[in-house]
């Protein structure tokens, strides 16, 4: 399962990539893929991380924030035991592939696929918008940081190194 969203696009490689991975690696239930910014001269930050195919054990390679869930394929019966926070203005998607992430404990890099986010140029869209609302900070503080920490030290006791570093990425 990936959540395309309706302005954004994969490369037409994605689907059998990605197919070809989960069919060759059974014990793997999370895939990522590079994110690729369209209509922006900016970089996506964490595309040095996609320089080779590898299996990332959260715990350990703590430096792999995933912080969105677009660009990430999930098998579906994972799915089942998670939801959406419908509370979250945004961001909604960084919080659940992290709570599932802290489950997994491991996710694979794929580099020979690609997701492609729009930009908009004019800022139009819901992520640039939702910033202007009064109550963005009070909820993401609320709905997403205290929620993601709390999740993890229900789960496993302590505040894994990944959720710190990605609260802060």
């Amino acid at each position: 399962v990936n959540f395309l969203d309706s302005d954004d696009k994969l490369s037409p490689n994605a689907l059998e990539v990605i197919y070809n991975y989960f069919k060759n690696n059974l014990n793997v239930n999370v895939a990522s893929i590079p994110l690729i910014f369209l209509g922006s001269d900016d970089e996506n930050l964490l595309l040095e991380n996609y320089n080779s195919n590898k299996l990332i054990d959260v715990y350990e390679d703590y430096t792999y924030p995933q912080l969105s869930i677009s660009s990430c394929f999930i098998k579906k019966d994972i799915l089942n035991n998670y939801s959406f926070d419908e509370k979250l203005m945004i961001g909604e998607d960084s919080l659940l592939i992290n709570e599932i992430l802290i489950n997994e404990g491991k996710y694979a890099i794929i580099k020979d696929a690609k997701y492609y986010f729009r930009i908009m140029p004019d800022e139009s869209a819901c992520s640039d918008t939702v910033k202007l609302q009064k109550d963005f900070f009070n909820d993401k503080v609320t709905y997403f940081y205290k929620q993601l920490t709390d999740y993890s030290i229900d789960k496993k006791g302590f505040l894994p190194d990944f959720i710190k570093y990605a609260l802060a990425f």
